[in-house]
């Protein structure tokens, strides 16, 4: 018997709705946590791209989102400035490597959906 790792078994939806509303709710009844900026560039992408708020079945949807997708995280990680700091935000049972992370999760080579590591490795390979 051989495994074969080029298909991923799992049936995969993403929903950054529950997530983006708990923002959003956190910056409102405490502006100290969220910066009003952020919660502003929040509300304009939402309002923008409603489709963010749904269930997404391709995490390629989301690689025009780069940017509000790091914004959105920053909430959780040091995504700019911590040099030190290797975390990062991981799809469950996905072959995707992780959805956000920190520089210094990026320059050990595994990348993210959002710094474009995972997308931009896609993109090489599918031209070879």
């Amino acid at each position: 018997m051989s495994l074969d790792f080029t298909t991923f078994p799992f049936n995969f939806k993403l929903h950054l709705g529950p997530f983006i509303n708990h923002v959003l709710k956190v910056g409102e009844t405490n502006p100290e946590l969220v910066s009003q900026a952020l919660l502003s560039r929040i509300k304009q992408t939402i309002r923008e791209h409603p489709e963010l708020m749904e269930i997404v079945d391709d995490v390629k949807d989301v690689e025009r989102h780069q940017d509000f997708i790091r914004d959105l995280f920053s909430t959780l990680l040091p995504l700019r400035g911590a040099n030190t700091s290797v975390q990062a935000i991981t799809l469950p049972f996905t072959a995707i490597s992780c959805l956000v992370a920190t520089e210094a999760y990026e320059k050990i080579g595994v990348g993210s959906v959002a710094g474009g590591g995972w997308f931009a490795r896609t993109a090489r390979e599918s031209v070879k």
